[in-house]
């Protein structure tokens, strides 16, 4: 990148098919993104970009804390065995 460019001319871009490998969507889905305002997008002459900035954004904000797995109850027989009516 140069310097003495504005951090916008200077960003790297990628194209939609790029962009979509990255994110692991179809470039369907990436277009029906961009059209909705979810990620997005520069648009030269015909061809739509996407700055790499956007990409990572996307994973940023898409990235989910590990849940942990709730905790594991173990089932306690009964006193007294079977029948733990009390008869005996």
């Amino acid at each position: 990148m140069r310097p003495d460019l504005p951090p916008v001319v200077s960003a790297r871009l990628l194209s939609l098919p790029e962009a979509a490998e990255h994110l692991h969507l179809s470039t369907w889905t990436l277009r029906a993104w961009a059209a909705r305002g979810k990620i997005g997008t520069v648009k030269l002459g015909t061809r739509v970009l996407v700055p790499l900035a956007e990409v990572e954004r996307a994973i940023v904000e898409g990235t989910r804390p590990r849940q942990q797995p709730p905790p594991t109850v173990l089932a306690v027989p009964a006193r007294g065995g079977a029948d733990a009516g009390g008869k005996q």
